[in-house]
């Protein structure tokens, strides 16, 4: 799915959207909405790849989005999401047995709220130039990072659990990261 306008994709806990490459050869969404919000509410994404080095399995390029409720599994690309120069809040959503990075924002500002990372192929959470409150989050089995805080980025980061990662918190860049009850 390639978007050109913002998406609202609203399911309920009962029935959530689902995008499923049941065979995980195929299927991507790439949003560029120019500077107007999208929503994503109880959905599951499952199995998707991207085959392209640009973007990630799921895409927010200059497109503000709240995520909530929504699940990230068996993606296999680069990027299970990857938010590009936008807003960005994401609530009460899990990523769970992605090959590469699970979370990639690159120049985005917002927040990860109450979300679970499980089995992430490479870093769970991996943040470029950008500004980030990170709270209530789990993590477990990251390939290499929980969270890379890198170029020139600030984040913040609470009552959150990191366990199973070669690197818990990676900071460089010129970046700076303030962690409590971590």
């Amino acid at each position: 799915i390639l978007s050109y306008s913002p998406i609202l994709f609203e399911g309920t806990k009962e029935s959530p959207i689902k995008l499923v490459s049941s065979d995980g050869s195929a299927g991507s969404l790439t949003v560029f909405a120019n500077g107007i919000k999208s929503k994503l509410n109880n959905v599951v994404i499952d199995g998707l790849v991207n085959t392209s080095d640009s973007f990630g399995a799921v895409t927010f390029f200059e497109s503000p989005v709240d995520i909530l409720n929504t699940s990230f599994l068996n993606v296999n690309s680069e990027d299970a999401l990857n938010i590009i120069n936008s807003p960005l809040s994401i609530k009460n959503s899990i990523f769970s047995d992605n090959y590469s990075d699970a979370l990639d924002i690159d120049f985005g500002t917002g927040e990860v709220v109450n979300t679970k990372f499980i089995n992430s192929g490479n870093d769970s959470i991996d943040i470029s130039g950008s500004s980030v409150e990170i709270s209530s989050i789990f993590i477990s089995n990251s390939g290499d990072k929980g969270i890379s805080v890198g170029e020139k980025s600030n984040v913040n980061i609470d009552k959150s659990e990191i366990n199973f990662c070669k690197i818990g918190v990676a900071v460089k860049d010129e970046s700076s990261a303030v962690i409590n009850n971590t």
